[in-house]
């Protein structure tokens, strides 16, 4: 829909490969939690993807990104797109 409607659209899977409906994933091999990649998955991966999303934009646009929306989450926890203009 981004796209459609004009804006600069990007989306990430937040560095989870898997089904994030099964928990494992944020597992280490001895069953304890990753922290490091609960917090990538809770708020690491969607800075990255709007500071790269940024770079692309501003020289592509000739100016920088005035606002920057986060547009929710897709089906079974997944993200969406974050809308920039």
């Amino acid at each position: 829909m981004g796209l459609k409607d004009g804006y600069v659209t990007t989306t990430t899977d937040a560095g989870v490969t898997q089904n994030p409906i099964d928990a494992s994933w944020g597992l280490k091999s001895d069953g304890t939690l990753n922290t490091a990649l609960l917090t990538d998955f809770a708020s690491r991966s969607e800075h990255d993807m709007t500071v790269g999303a940024e770079q692309v934009a501003v020289p592509f646009y000739g100016r920088p990104v005035t606002y920057s929306y986060w547009n929710g989450w897709r089906s079974r926890g997944r993200p969406a797109s974050a809308r920039f203009s």
